[in-house]
């Protein structure tokens, strides 16, 4: 058993999406917190449950039944991976066979067993960037954070050269601030000061991150209440991208920091979502882009999609021949073909051909994109034209 505390690499991909009799695919939300572990333990066995019933039904000998059980037992015992869950489990197992990614952005509870592992949804888990800085601001203190694909947000420590609050900034000694109450400047002086801090501020964010993170690929949440917050969003960070979280900074713990980190950045991706869409759509006069999925099947096995947009969240079941990239639905999208056959996600196996055929791919929730030529499954911008 593997247990996988980093984001998939391009070889887990390719493992992953090999053919194995009995495959299991397990999704599911899950919770850092102590109280809550209990809860995601339990949804994760109810769905190990439910495979093992339909692997039975398929008529599957209880020789393959044990081994499962026996992966399933190794998972239950391992107080590592349940002491350190993040916001999502993606499991995979099959006879003799089981990995384990614990991810930090949330997923959907899902369930497959068939011939093929679904890796739709862990495909989401590289698809955007996945860590932050933030900057948490008010006169009575400021501080850098940083979250990681891995990690929860957690406080930086930055250079003591930089002033740590309003006081510092304005040089002046807090003591005697408070015995001049009465000859205090009127409101015009007071927003002076805190614009004067808020580009202390900035500066000192600014030379923090040009170490951390020159590149500049990081974007950076503010969670400042006005005016502080317009001030230093007006102000910025170089030529970085802030995104503001409105609301008193001083006393949010860690936890609350992240989630509100992740859920911001999880809409910030959707916008990207939504513009690569566009620069895909923008190709539509010269043949370079599929919409059909037959068509981005075909072309996937080709070798011809450059890019793939698909929404992981959509269900669409049947078998995919990676070779000659004929596609067959399933009845009525059922988990198995009209044979009696196992059928499985047809977009996580084609996203997977487009990577083996040296694409990229776009994991997105279906209504994270609101073009007006996004289908709610699937779009493909082609390296050329099909014949």
């Amino acid at each position: 058993m593997a247990v996988t505390y980093t984001l998939p690499q391009a070889d887990d991909f390719v493992r992953l999406a090999e053919r194995r009799a009995d495959a299991i695919s397990i999704y599911v939300a899950t919770s850092p917190v102590v109280g809550e572990r209990e809860t995601s333990f339990t949804a994760t066995k109810s769905a190990f449950d439910e495979s093992l019933e339909r692997i039975k039904a398929r008529g599957a000998s209880a020789a393959v039944r044990a081994k499962l059980d026996d992966e399933w037992r190794r998972i239950a015992a391992d107080e590592q991976l349940w002491g350190n869950l993040a916001a999502s489990l993606a499991i995979f197992v099959s006879p003799g066979f089981s990995e384990i990614f614990v991810l930090p952005n949330r997923l959907d509870n899902q369930l497959q067993v068939s011939d093929y592992f679904d890796i739709g949804q862990l495909l989401r888990a590289v698809t955007f960037p996945q860590e932050a800085y933030a900057v948490l601001l008010s006169a009575n203190e400021w501080s850098l954070w940083f979250a990681t694909a891995t990690e929860r947000a957690a406080r930086v420590d930055v250079s003591a050269d930089h002033p740590a609050n309003l006081d510092e900034a304005m040089s002046r000694d807090p003591l005697i601030e408070n015995e001049r109450m009465g000859q205090r400047v009127g409101d015009a002086g007071e927003t002076a000061q805190l614009e004067m801090y808020a580009k202390r501020v900035s500066d000192a964010v600014t030379t923090e991150l040009a170490e951390r993170d020159p590149s500049e690929s990081d974007v950076v949440f503010v969670f400042a209440s006005e005016p502080l917050l317009s001030m230093f969003m007006k102000r910025g960070v170089h030529q970085r991208v802030l995104l503001s979280v409105a609301g008193a900074s001083d006393r949010l713990g860690a936890a609350v920091i992240d989630d509100s980190m992740r859920e911001r950045l999880s809409e910030w991706n959707a916008h990207g979502a939504a513009e690569q869409v566009e620069e895909i759509a923008d190709a539509s006069g010269a043949g370079l882009v599929a919409t059909e999925l037959s068509t981005i099947a075909h072309a996937a096995a080709a070798g011809a999609v450059d890019t793939l947009v698909f929404a992981f969240t959509v269900d669409v079941n049947g078998t995919f021949d990676d070779a000659s990239g004929s596609i067959e639905y399933a009845p009525e999208n059922a988990q198995t073909m009209a044979d009696g056959e196992p059928a499985y996600d047809l977009l996580s196996r084609i996203a997977v051909t487009v990577l083996q055929r040296g694409g990229t791919v776009t994991a997105v929730r279906e209504d994270e994109v609101t073009s007006s030529v996004w289908n709610g499954t699937a779009i493909a911008g082609l390296r050329y034209a099909l014949a």
